[in-house]
């Protein structure tokens, strides 16, 4: 079973560079495990807990995702974006 999926994390996470890894590939990598990744997104000026200190930007994306599985229950494919959101002021 490969459910499609959906990775969030704040841009300053030091888990996205273990391993002396780059940040910049994390898509690649993430697609070589995770097939049906939909969306990768770093939430800029963000550390590790994501969702505490960004609520509104993770559950943003969050509903998107969410809602965008119709269409592939639909038989059509969802964009696949890598993106980081603009900084909230």
């Amino acid at each position: 079973m490969q459910p499609p999926a959906l990775f969030i994390a704040g841009e300053q996470d030091l888990v996205l560079s273990f391993g002396g890894r780059s940040p910049d590939d994390l898509e690649e990598r993430l697609r070589a495990v995770i097939p049906k990744l939909t969306k990768c997104v770093q939430i800029p000026n963000t550390g590790h807990w994501t969702q505490q200190k960004r609520p509104n930007e993770v559950n943003t994306e969050l509903i998107e995702f969410l809602q965008g599985l119709d269409e592939l229950r639909a038989g059509r494919p969802a964009p696949t974006l890598f993106r980081r959101p603009a900084p909230t002021p």
